[in-house]
């Protein structure tokens, strides 16, 4: 598209939440050794594996919060892109879902966070494509 006619309020939220969960996710890297160190396991190779585990999880965030966002403000609500959505609804869905399963209620604040953003971000993400669905 050659102008940004296509951009709307839905559009502008849809990019505000995906820059955030982007940014949620860089921080998400960032902190990986204040998160190895909370979990303080005695042995070198567990402590590998949470921060092999923890910046892995950051980038994917990182890189679903940016799809949606560069899609929809390079291309619009085109077919493909809205197929994209929809695919990353589910895996930020089954994300949402992993991090409840794997001790939401036994982790401290600061790791339910993440459950919160990424909770946002699938509600976004359906309700845009519901919206736009049901136009």
């Amino acid at each position: 598209m050659n102008s940004f006619e296509h951009i709307h309020f839905a559009e502008i939220i849809l990019i505000a939440s995906g820059i955030l969960y982007t940014l949620h996710g860089l921080i998400h890297q960032l902190i990986v050794g204040a998160a190895v160190g909370f979990f303080q396991f005695p042995d070198e190779r567990q402590s590998r594996l949470i921060l092999m585990m923890w910046i892995t999880t950051g980038a994917f965030m990182s890189f679903l919060g940016f799809l949606p966002a560069a899609l929809i403000l390079f291309f619009g609500p085109q077919p493909p892109v809205l197929a994209a959505l929809i695919t990353e609804a589910i895996a930020v869905g089954f994300l949402t879902l992993h991090i409840y399963l794997s001790g939401y209620r036994t982790h401290t604040q600061p790791v339910k966070i993440g459950f919160f953003f990424s909770l946002a971000f699938t509600i976004v993400l359906v309700g845009y494509l519901f919206f736009h669905y049901c136009r």
